[in-house]
C-alpha cells in the first residue's frame, strides 16, 4: 500500500502479452530469433559440398580448426604406400648384400 491508502501497481510480469515492444525481437530478416537450426546448416553444407562439422566451426569463428579430411586421408594413404616401397627396397638390399658376401667368399 502507499501512503495515500491506495494499492501500489506491480510491474508487469514478463510473458507472452506482457513484452516490451523490442524484448527479445528476432533480428529482421533472422527468424528463430537470430539462431540456425542444425536442419538448414546441414541444407547449406550439403549445397556448398561441405561437411557439416566444417560449415559450424567457420560460422562460430574458427576456420583454422577445420582439417581438411580428404588431404588428410590423401596424407595417410601416401604414407603408407611410401612405407610399403621402404620394406621392399630393404628386402631388396639384404638380398643383394647376401649375394655380395657370397661373391667375396668365391
Amino acid at each position: 500500500m502507499s501512503a495515500t491508502g491506495q494499492p501500489c501497481a506491480r510491474p508487469a510480469r514478463p510473458g507472452p502479452g506482457n513484452r516490451a515492444v523490442g524484448d527479445d525481437d528476432p533480428p529482421e530478416g533472422r527468424p528463430n530469433g537470430g539462431r540456425t537450426t542444425s536442419s538448414v546448416l546441414v541444407a547449406v553444407s550439403a549445397a556448398l559440398g561441405w561437411r557439416y562439422d566444417h560449415l559450424r566451426n567457420i560460422l562460430d569463428g574458427h576456420p583454422g580448426s577445420n582439417t581438411p579430411v580428404q588431404q588428410a586421408a590423401l596424407e595417410s594413404a601416401l604414407l603408407k604406400k611410401l612405407n610399403e616401397e621402404i620394406r621392399k627396397l630393404k628386402t631388396t638390399l639384404r638380398t643383394v648384400e647376401l649375394l655380395a658376401d657370397k661373391l667375396r667368399n668365391l
